[in-house]
């Protein structure tokens, strides 16, 4: 049964492609209002509610019908969408100033547009894992999807606090530098820091350990000699700090 229920969890992650995932972090990264892994949550607690209450009985044709209904009640309308957009440009324009969820519209449209495919992949992947049509067991798996999205949200949530402290430390880093250099340097930390989280571990401590395992970082290193040793100090409390965090 775990296995079985291992093998359910993975197929509702595979639902969840990457890009998928990256726009949702992009969205969580640009504060946007919109939380895709909200709706899909809200979505199936609405259909858990319908099971547990015996408003939706646990057979196929009702939860079939179920989602059928949610598609038309629940579902985010294409037209309707658009429509809202050109409302927000409009009401951008009346006060000169765009709203923050402006800022990833298009990551906004690509998840909308892409909602209805997912429920319905999401419906495939739930109808394929019943065993048994009691409502026990269609309670279980309602569970284990909310489980699912909620580890989602919490791994795309780390990964946006994770590059907010990264971004802060190229902040720090690339202030201490004449104006005319920083996009050179700024290319170089993009390098440096596009590592996984592991990697980036294992090339800081051997940065501080004086040991340039690449060229990004002995190019680093070399504009670091152009500095003072209190601004170099600074650097490399703030990397040292940065370690600590990821411990």
């Amino acid at each position: 049964m775990r296995l079985e229920h291992e093998q359910f969890e993975k197929e509702l992650r595979g639902v969840l492609n990457d890009k998928f995932r990256e726009k949702i972090i992009n969205l969580k990264r640009t504060g946007n209002i919109f939380s895709p892994m909200f709706y899909l949550v809200f979505t199936r607690l609405v259909e858990l509610s319908s099971i547990m209450n015996d408003v939706v009985l646990p057979n196929e044709f009702e939860i079939i019908e179920m989602f059928r209904t949610r598609k038309e009640f629940l579902q985010l309308d294409y037209n309707t969408i658009n429509e809202t957009v050109k409302r927000i440009w409009f009401f951008e324009s009346r006060r000169d100033k765009e709203y923050d969820s402006s800022k990833s519209m298009e990551d906004f449209l690509y998840v909308v547009y892409r909602m209805k495919d997912i429920q319905e992949k999401i419906d495939r992947v739930l109808l394929n894992n019943i065993k048994k049509w009691k409502k026990e067991e269609l309670a279980k798996l309602y569970f284990l999807m909310i489980k699912v999205f909620l580890e989602i949200d919490e791994e795309a949530n780390a990964i946006v606090n994770r590059s907010i402290k990264h971004d802060f430390i190229k902040i720090l880093i690339l202030r201490m530098f004449p104006p005319e250099k920083r996009d050179l340097i700024a290319s170089l930390l993009n390098q440096i820091f596009s590592k996984s989280q592991v990697d980036l571990k294992i090339t800081f401590k051997s940065f501080l350990d004086g040991k340039y395992e690449n060229k990004e970082l002995a190019a680093f290193g070399d504009y670091l000699q152009e500095l003072s040793p209190t601004e170099r100090l600074a650097i490399i409390k703030a990397i040292e700090a940065l370690l600590v965090y990821t411990e």
